[in-house]
C-alpha cells in the first residue's frame, strides 16, 4: 500500500463555495420578491397615505437588504480568494 498524498482538497474551500451559492440563492430570491412587491405597488395596488408611507420603506429596505446579501456575497467570495485550494493531509503525518 503506497503512502497517503501530503495534501488534500481544503475542506473550508469546499464548505465556502457551498456558502457562496447559497448567499448568492437568498439574495437572488430576495430581491425577486421585494422586486414583486414594487412592481405591485409601482401599480397601485394601494392607494393611500398608509400606502406611501409603507411604499416608502419597502424601497428604503430593499435597498438596505440587497446591501447586506451582496456584503454577504462578496465577504464569501474574498475568503475563497484568499483560501488554499490543498492542506496537508493528516494522513501523512501519522503514516510515516
Amino acid at each position: 500500500m503506497g503512502d497517503p498524498p501530503a495534501t488534500i482538497p481544503n475542506p473550508r474551500l469546499a464548505e465556502l463555495n457551498t456558502a457562496l451559492t447559497n448567499a448568492k440563492s437568498i439574495q437572488s430570491t430576495t430581491d425577486r420578491r421585494l422586486d414583486a412587491v414594487v412592481s405591485a405597488m409601482n401599480g397601485h395596488a394601494w392607494k393611500s397615505t398608509a400606502a406611501d408611507a409603507f411604499f416608502s420603506e419597502l424601497q428604503g429596505n430593499k435597498k438596505n437588504i440587497h446591501t447586506a446579501t451582496q456584503g454577504c456575497v462578496d465577504n464569501i467570495a474574498a475568503a475563497i480568494k484568499h483560501c488554499k485550494t490543498t492542506v496537508p493531509n493528516p494522513a501523512a503525518k501519522h503514516h510515516k
